[in-house]
């Protein structure tokens, strides 16, 4: 069975011990956000209304692929996450 945008988000964060205000903390949205997000049912997957800034960093502090949370990966393996070094040419 493949899991949607908010249960992978809700299955990743109690993983790593998070609450949903802690997520939200770090993520500096709204804990109802992080709520909203993990209950969506809304399409297909339940990330339509989700912001792509909102995937990425949910993706960053969950240490998973944007892909891996947007269902068009499977593989959730802890990702290093660093910053861009500078423009590409």
């Amino acid at each position: 069975m493949t899991l949607t945008f908010g249960e992978r988000v809700a299955l990743l964060r109690r993983r790593r011990g998070l609450t949903q205000a802690e997520l939200a903390a770090l993520l500096d949205v709204s804990g109802n956000t992080i709520s909203r997000i993990e209950q969506s049912t809304h399409g297909k997957w339940g990330f339509e209304d989700v912001k792509g800034k909102t995937v990425a960093a949910l993706a960053r502090h969950l240490h998973v692929s944007a892909d891996y949370l947007l269902g068009l990966s499977e593989d959730e393996r802890d990702m290093a996450w660093r910053p861009a070094t500078g423009p590409r040419p």
